[in-house]
């Protein structure tokens, strides 16, 4: 709304006065400006704001004609974009950037989103319970984030926003658009069913938006108010179809909805809102309290047309009123307040009174509406009249209803009368009879004889009239008893129906009697003649029970007597099912039907498959190892043969309705998943006797293989498997897996200490250590461990995925607790060794060759495990895939770092042989005419080793070694080459220059023998830096002084760890030059090459940290 408005057309009033400070404010000419406003707003034409219907109707009467539509035509121009031309300045950008759904739940608050999300699909199951939305509180957050954008994008239908030539990307990447039209469609804030009827008098237009309008309107009041406010009225635009919707023309949307809304006068920020329905909204209240903080000021915009001001404002047409009348009339709205006016109705007012009220309070608003024109008031004859003609009509009509429901009144008494002396008639006929029967009971007792007499004639006359049925019954007993010995069922049956037939006839007989006089002793006698008839049929369903449970066996050498059975069986269903149709009619049943042959038939079945499954158990944990893998192995070979009889035979005995093929597979799996949940049941099971491993492993494999090609999913049979449930529901399956787990886990534990137990046994004993056949050092270590591991992962691979990836995951926990232990084994034997060298002789060095390799073959089998075994695929860089890729990795990098543990131990060995000749390299021993050979020495002592154990070692391991051998070779070189008492220092050129000589022969000799050592090809050659000390030479050969600068400079830039100490130890080694020159010269050289802490030098430096 706007925020600046004409001074003269709105009073301020400050908040928080009481009514006598309001009276004592008010001077006589804002009174008078006031009523002049109201008044004038009451009768002037140019502000109206009546509803649609009212402007028909003035239409109408006016006679103004409709204007006709001119018909354009378009023309094709080229479009020019008008130049926009901006002097102002932006406003700074916010602090903090909102999504469109943060503005949306600013403003309508995060319970809203629920409300919409369960209204929509309480709506949607309303209108189609078969095709619920399911509509998510994220999704319902999609949709209100894409009706905010559709307000940025301006395109005539939603459907552009997902054409192709129109796509808008960040609105159709979220959602599909037929689940947005879908939620579209459904969209609702309350159930519809709880609408009152137009009549209630809690009626509420907005009812379908009121939850939302309530939501809203709270977070409003929840905004600190500002020191001036405004009340006017506002207009929401909306063209549809709509009962509440305004026409206000001089408004800038003149159709829509229309609000009362209370603002800032400055910031013009909604404070609180009413929104209107065309209803009477507003009652008169008392004044409540005045607000007391703050003294802000309320100003009161002129309403623009009072008639569309709703009644709750007021309930006639507005007089003049003064300032004070107007705040109290703005003050009494809930709108400002927030609270609901107090009821002007006590429980005692009369109905008459409110109707009488509420009538004229609907005249005057009439009234009002009528008479807001000026031109109006010369038709108020016109109007009278037709009130007039109106309230006759009314009238008439009102006296013709009482008049029809008195005359109904009067048919409805007449009518209850009739009924009462009925009732009369009917009370004294019934004490009459009552009389006379009293006089009727005694005559019982005197005709007791003859109703014997009586009931023995009906008998013999029963008996007379089916004499056939009687006499035929012994000759058919007998017959039917050869027939049965005979094993000819049919015939047997057919005598047995007729022996049925002739008692159920009799019996129905004496039913029809029994109606009239009942005589159980007639069925007695009945039922002792035809005993021998039930004899019969226990006789015959023994025998149809036989064959049904031998199904298999006749099945295969006698289908016929299979299926004489199953002709029985139907006959007695249709038997029964006659009876059954026979007793809903005459409520006649013979006393043993219905048989249910049928569902005999199926528990026989039943049992049978039962038996064949749990029967094949011949032995049991004690009698044999592996009894259980024997019994599944039965149990799955019975299955297959026995199904591969029903898939042909039986399917063409049994009847088709049977669907016995389905029948038995439901039959044979149910009773294999009871009789292996009996066996996997802890709870079934004493402690001593739970699953062992193997017995696990059997289960769970043969679970896996259950509806394979070598079971139930054999080509042959063509079985339909889909329907069926899991052979182990899922908490059995898991108890047993874990049993296998902890079983497993348990032998770990044991097998590493064991397996590092033995291989610590074998070298203290100087065993001999193996040779593989690339000529590489091994011992049995890594074949038991690769072995142990490669065997229990193959059965729970074969168990299943899930339960490898569990097993999995412990060897790798338990691969890492043998490294630690072995580790730790290591360093013991080698301080043992170093502690007494004599007592191990050569084979420690083997050993330690044979450990080195073990540990390098470890990473490559876990590569191999977990290519073969893990089911993360590496192309998957998901984060659980990329974490299994970090395990595998560190473990591996582990056994790396053992592997050259090992390899620095070997080192240490080989230093300490070689320790007496590297501490007087570069001394006075080193040099001169009694110089010893140092670095011959040490050659040979390292060719000795890389001859005898170091060949055996693996390829990377001896690059590994040679390599830190060069670098510590170069470490005691070095350390007194830039110790600050240095051990030589030269006097001559001559000298200087021999000793050059011999440092860069030597450099030449250990770079060319490590390299003919290390066993790498030319292509992949370690680089060596024996250079050093060629460089250095240089620098002690240097004649010219002024030149030396040049050569320290370059050794600079090649050694970025080079400091200003060691060159200036380099330059005192010459001999010619003092202390503070060699500073100079060295500081000159330096000057301006950042020194930093890497490279091969500082690698070899940190080594002669660790020697001094």
């Amino acid at each position: 709304m706007p925020t600046t408005r004409n001074s003269k057309r709105h009073t301020s009033i400050p908040n928080g006065l009481s009514d006598e400070e309001v009276h004592s404010s008010e001077s006589e000419d804002e009174i008078n400006k006031v009523r002049h406003v109201l008044s004038k707003n009451i009768l002037t034409n140019k502000n109206s704001s009546s509803s649609e219907e009212d402007d028909a109707e003035e239409t109408k009467q006016a006679g103004s004609p409709l204007k006709k539509t001119k018909r354009m035509n378009w023309k094709k121009k080229d479009f020019v974009l008008p130049s926009a031309d901006f002097t102002e300045t932006l406003p700074p950008p916010p602090n903090e950037e909102f999504e469109p759904i943060n503005y949306f739940y600013s403003m309508f608050g995060k319970e809203s989103m629920l409300l919409l999300t369960d209204q929509s699909n309480l709506y949607s199951v309303q209108m189609n319970p078969n095709k619920p939305l399911c509509i998510s509180q994220h999704e319902m957050e999609h949709f209100i984030v894409i009706l905010i954008m559709t307000g940025v994008y301006s395109f005539p239908t939603p459907r552009f926003f997902w054409m192709n030539t129109t796509r808008v990307e960040s609105i159709a990447s979220v959602m599909s658009r037929d689940r947005f039209l879908q939620i579209k469609r459904n969209l609702h804030v309350v159930d519809n069913s709880n609408q009152l009827f137009i009549n209630d008098p809690n009626f509420d237009r907005a009812h379908k938006v009121r939850p939302l309008l309530n939501i809203v309107k709270e977070n409003f009041r929840k905004i600190p108010k500002e020191e001036n406010l405004s009340a006017d009225e506002q207009i929401i635009p909306f063209k549809g179809r709509s009962i509440m919707k305004q026409h206000m023309p001089l408004k800038p949307n003149r159709w829509g909805y229309k609000m009362f809304v209370l603002a800032g006068g400055e910031s013009g920020i909604c404070y609180d809102f009413i929104f209107y329905t065309a209803e009477a909204l507003l009652k008169s209240a008392p004044l409540p309290p005045p607000v007391k903080p703050g003294r802000s000021s309320l100003k009161l915009s002129t309403v623009e047309n009072s008639a569309s001001v709703p009644q709750r404002v007021a309930p006639s047409p507005l007089p003049p009123r003064s300032v004070r009348q107007i705040r109290d009339l703005l003050i009494n709205m809930d709108l400002f307040v927030g609270v609901t006016s107090p009821s002007t109705q006590t429980p005692e007012s009369n109905v008459l009174d409110d109707m009488r009220r509420e009538a004229e309070t609907n005249a005057l608003r009439i009234i009002q509406a009528k008479l807001e024109k000026p031109e109006n008031l010369e038709k108020l004859d016109q109007l009278r009249t037709a009130a007039a003609q109106r309230k006759r009509t009314l009238d008439e009509q009102l006296r013709t209803a009482v008049q029809s429901q008195l005359e109904s009144i009067k048919t409805g008494i007449a009518q209850l009368q009739i009924s009462l002396e009925n009732m009369k008639t009917v009370e004294r006929t019934m004490r009459e009879t009552d009389e006379k029967l009293q006089k009727i009971a005694p005559l019982q007792s005197k005709l007791e004889d003859l109703r014997v007499e009586a009931n023995t004639y009906r008998q013999l006359s029963l008996a007379q009239a089916n004499l056939d049925y009687i006499i035929k019954t012994p000759e058919n007993v007998k017959k039917a008893d050869e027939l049965m010995g005979q094993e000819k069922l049919l015939q047997a049956h057919q005598l047995i129906m007729e022996i049925e037939n002739s008692r159920n006839y009799l019996l129905f007989e004496l039913h029809k009697v029994q109606e009239k006089d009942s005589q159980p002793d007639d069925i007695q006698l009945i039922t002792n003649y035809f005993a021998d008839y039930e004899r019969l049929v226990a006789h015959l369903r023994q025998l149809i029970s036989f064959r049904i449970s031998r199904w298999y066996d006749c099945a295969i050498s006698a289908p016929e007597k299979l299926v004489t059975a199953l002709r029985l069986i139907e006959r007695e269903e249709q038997v029964d099912r006659f009876w059954m149709e026979k007793k809903e009619s005459t409520g006649f049943s013979p006393p043993d039907r219905p048989r249910q042959w049928k569902k005999l038939c199926f528990e026989l079945l039943r049992k049978s498959v039962k038996d064949r499954i749990e029967g094949n158990q011949l032995e049991t944990r004690e009698e044999h190892k592996y009894w259980l893998t024997r019994h599944l192995e039965m149990c799955r070979q019975i299955i297959l043969r026995d199904f591969r009889i029903i898939t042909k035979t039986c399917l063409r005995c049994f009847p088709k309705q049977y669907d016995i093929v389905n029948r038995f597979l439901d039959y044979y799996h149910n009773c294999l998943k009871e009789h292996l949940t009996e066996i996997c049941d802890p709870k079934r099971r004493s402690e001593g006797d739970l699953l062992t491993t193997a017995e696990v492993y059997t289960i769970v494999t043969f679970v896996r293989d259950y509806q394979g090609a070598e079971c139930l999913g054999h080509p042959e049979l063509k079985l339909d498997l889909s329907q069926l449930s899991p052979l182990l529901e899922k908490d059995m399956l898991a108890a047993v897996t874990d049993v296998f787990i902890n079983e497993r886990k348990q032998k770990f534990t044991e097998w590493i200490p064991n397996i590092i137990s033995s291989e610590v046994k074998d070298w203290y004993a100087l065993k001999e250590v193996e040779l593989t056949s690339e000529h590489y050092y091994t011992t049995t270590m890594p074949r038991m461990l690769i072995n142990m591991i490669i065997e229990t992962l193959d059965m729970a691979k074969q168990m299943s995925d899930e339960t490898c990836q569990l097993i999995l995951g412990m060897i790798l926990q338990k691969i890492n607790e043998f490294r630690d232990l072995y580790i730790n084994e290591i360093n013991a034997y080698a301080k043992k060794y170093f502690n007494d060298r004599q007592s191990f002789k050569e084979n420690f060095t083997k050993q330690m060759v044979a450990n080195a390799n073990n540990c390098e073959s470890i990473p490559n089998f876990v590569l191999i495990v977990r290519k073969k075994y893990d089911r993360d695929d590496l192309d998957d860089l998901s984060r659980s895939s990329q974490q299994q890729l970090d395990r595998y990795e560190s473990m591996g990098k582990k056994f790396e770092r053992t592997a050259e543990y090992c390899c620095d131990v070997i080192l240490q060995e080989i230093e300490m042989d070689t320790l007496k000749f590297l501490k007087i390299l570069f001394t006075r021993d080193w040099f001169g005419p009694t110089a010893k050979q140092c670095c011959g020495t040490i050659i040979e002592t390292t060719r000795d080793y890389w001859s005898s154990e170091l060949t055996h070692l693996k390829k990377p391991l001896l690059a590994y070694i040679f390599y830190t051998w060069h670098k510590r070779i170069l470490a005691h070189y070095l350390r007194n080459l830039f110790s600050r008492n240095a051990p030589i220092k030269f006097s001559t050129p001559a000298e200087r220059r021999t000793g050059a000589e011999q440092l860069r022969r030597e450099s030449a000799h250990l770079d060319k023998e490590f390299k003919s050592w290390d066993g790498t090809s030319a292509d992949n050659a370690t680089e060596y830096h024996f250079n050093i000390l060629s460089n250095i030479a240089d620098v002690l050969e240097q004649t010219d002084l002024d030149s030396i600068v040049l050569e320290i400079a370059t050794l600079a830039k090649k050694y970025p760890s080079l400091n200003m100490d060691q060159v200036t130890q380099v330059l005192l080694l010459r001999g010619d030059l003092t202390k503070q020159e060699a500073k100079e010269k060295a500081d000159a050289a330096l000057a301006n090459m950042p020194r930093v802490n890497q490279g091969i030098l500082f690698e070899i430096m940190e080594i002669v940290n660790q020697i001094n």
